[in-house]
């Protein structure tokens, strides 16, 4: 009987699984090969003008734009919070001519979120909307907040029983690490009464609502 000796499989299918294995460190190598992938452990320093900023992640070497492309490892941060239906009594003017830059302080709360940035040099991009009705003829302030500082607002005049649809988008960079509260704000400058995402004129028994969303724009 021939002994069958030793079995190797092909070389074909063989894997050499050490080539999958990412390596990684603070620095990125300085003379990588097309395709070579790394992970960056830890945000780089301050660009110095010679070098691209990176965030830490994932990244493989491209030959032909000569530069490390970051691939998505992280699922994108996102918020979001529902505007419900409801009528707010207004009592006197939170704004009082078209002048007047709107503060946090005055106008009505409509929702708040809270997100932490993956990087210093991450951004957010932001979008509000809801309906509007009003029982006086007023100028309708929508405001968003990061903190205390606006970061975007839109503004209209709207005529009884005639509802309008308000959409405010922004992009913010908080230049941080910590989480960042983004708030949304509605004002108007005369006394009455404010529809938010219902109207005057009618009910319905579902609950209208809208809806604000901030989330982080992948590097």
């Amino acid at each position: 009987m021939k002994s069958l000796g030793t079995y190797a499989p092909p070389e074909s299918v063989g894997i050499n699984f050490t080539r999958l294995a990412t390596p990684s460190g603070r620095a990125m190598p300085r003379a990588p090969v097309p395709g070579e992938l790394f992970t960056l452990e830890a945000d780089m320093p301050e660009p110095d003008g010679r070098t691209p900023w990176l965030a830490r992640g994932t990244y493989a070497w491209d030959e032909q734009s000569m530069m490390w492309m970051r691939l998505n490892d992280s699922a994108r941060k996102r918020k979001a919070e529902a505007i419900g239906s409801q009528k707010i009594e207004i009592e006197a003017a939170e704004v009082a001519s078209v002048d007047v830059i709107p503060t946090i302080d005055a106008g009505f709360g409509l929702a708040a979120v809270g997100i932490p940035p993956s990087n210093r040099k991450a951004s957010f991009s932001g979008v509000g909307t809801c309906w509007v009705d009003v029982n006086n003829a007023c100028h309708v302030w929508l405001v968003a907040f990061r903190g205390e500082k606006m970061v975007g607002v839109t503004a209209t005049v709207i005529e009884p029983e005639r509802p309008q649809t308000l959409t405010l988008t922004f992009t913010d960079f908080p230049n941080s690490t910590e989480e960042q509260a983004y708030t949304l704000r509605i004002y108007t400058d005369t006394t009455g009464t404010l529809f938010v995402n219902q109207c005057n004129r009618f009910n319905f028994d579902a609950l209208s609502q809208t809806a604000f969303i901030v989330e982080e724009n992948l590097n």
